[in-house]
């Protein structure tokens, strides 16, 4: 399945048996790593975690069909790489990655497109936001440009990149470009106290974790 070694994670139960497994494996490869049940807890609580949030990341994982301990264990080295130590702090987050999805499905709509956010649209935004700095007004009217056109993201995105590589910065400069040229199709892969736990909508887990999965450990 192409899994990197550095992404495989070997479990046993005991230190004895850890031990022998790592003299074993080490024949085959050094990126391998092994521990026992009890030190990948220790491991994930040294990095701040408390229990109610463990509990949440385990909940999320089970959502996103992710059933084992080492699918878990990246989960966590994700969480912890953004930060996320805490239920409230994962809370934060997901307003934003929602907030950010609910921008983008206007964006969508305006396209005639009926469809899920995904990974390809939120990198689209970052780059029109980010990168190209252009305001709501430019993004626009470059979807107005866009609109029932083949991959209208991608079309969108060709517009808003041309007149950031001519210097465009306001909408007069934008409508001044021409916008007649038709721009090719594409399939680029751009694409224990009392503790009361937030209800997570199939939606927000499906952000959440497309979120995790543009992150590098």
């Amino acid at each position: 399945k192409n899994i990197k070694e550095e992404d495989i994670l070997l479990l046993s139960y005991s230190k004895a048996s850890a031990d022998d497994l790592f003299l074993k494996v080490s024949k085959i490869s050094s990126n391998l790593t092994v521990k026992t049940f009890h030190s990948l807890g220790l491991d994930i609580l040294n990095k701040g975690f408390n229990e109610q949030t463990l509990i949440q990341i385990a909940n999320f994982c089970f959502k996103s069909n992710i059933r084992t301990l080492e699918g878990m264990d990246q989960s966590v080295q994700k969480f912890h790489k953004l930060g996320l130590v805490s239920v409230s702090s994962i809370d934060s987050h997901l307003n934003e990655v929602m907030a950010t999805d609910n921008k983008i499905k206007t964006y969508l709509q305006k396209l005639n497109i009926d469809r899920r956010v995904n990974s390809f649209d939120r990198s689209f935004y970052r780059t029109w936001t980010y990168t190209y700095k252009f305001n709501d007004e430019i993004i626009d009217y470059a979807l107005e440009l866009s609109t029932n056109k083949t991959n209208g993201m991608q079309y969108a995105n060709a517009i808003l990149t041309e007149w950031y590589d001519k210097g465009v910065k306001t909408l007069t400069e934008a409508k001044k470009q021409s916008t007649t040229q038709e721009v090719k199709n594409t399939t680029s892969t751009f694409e224990r106290k009392s503790f009361v736990a937030r209800s997570y909508s199939e939606e927000e887990v499906n952000a959440l974790f497309d979120n995790l999965d543009e992150i590098n450990l």
